[in-house]
């Protein structure tokens, strides 16, 4: 993707300097690696990933045009406000299945970013193994809520109690008959029993960026 370097640099200044923001925070906030800020920033990436553009255009609810430059950057109505920023815990995988019980109290070692309004009850995993690659790779981070009503072909966390296992499967629904199917095609279907939970619904996922 050949885009202006110099128009990037300038526009992603000004929304971190409008918002108080350094470039660690950024990055934190992000998920972004520091060092592919640092390199936008300070102009040595010529050619930057379109994935990276549209995640910090997605960030500030900015137009992917807007920070490239090719359009007016109104600071006091298009980017989002610090306020409407809430964080949510990332937490252990053997934590999430009794999470709604204890969220008032758990105190978690990270946490990623949140920026479509605050809801308390959400959660965040980092995905391990390969069942869900290609398309979520080692790390992706997934949001979860537990409240969100599951439907057909939903990305779902389940507790399978015969296996005590926690997994990331998309679940699909025929009549009374609950699937669970990983992307990757050597992991076998399983077939949802009466004891077993559907944690939550992913929301979200998001990738780190380099």
């Amino acid at each position: 993707m050949t885009v202006d370097c110099i128009n990037i640099s300038n526009v992603l200044s000004r929304l971190l300097k409008s918002h108080n923001m350094s470039e660690s925070e950024f990055s934190r906030q992000s998920n972004i690696p520091r060092i592919t800020i640092s390199r936008l920033i300070n102009r040595r990436t010529p050619d930057p990933r379109s994935s990276t553009l549209e995640a910090i255009a997605k960030f500030f609810n900015i137009s992917l045009d807007q920070l490239l430059g090719k359009k007016p950057l109104n600071l006091h109505s298009d980017t989002k406000k610090i306020d409407d920023i809430s964080y949510i815990p990332i937490l252990e995988w053997q934590d999430s299945s009794n999470w709604i019980d204890k969220y008032n109290n758990y105190l978690s070692s990270g946490r990623v970013v949140f920026v479509s309004g605050k809801k308390d009850s959400l959660f965040a995993l980092k995905t391990s193994g390969d069942a869900m690659w290609p398309n979520f790779p080692e790390n992706t981070i997934l949001i979860i809520d537990p409240i969100k009503e599951v439907k057909n072909k939903s990305f779902v966390l389940a507790y399978i109690e015969k296996e005590k296992e926690i997994l990331f499967r998309q679940i699909f629904i025929e009549g009374s008959y609950k699937i669970l199917r990983a992307i990757n095609s050597i992991f076998p279907p399983i077939q949802i029993e009466n004891n077993d939970q559907i944690i939550g619904v992913i929301i979200e996922t998001r990738h780190c960026y380099d």
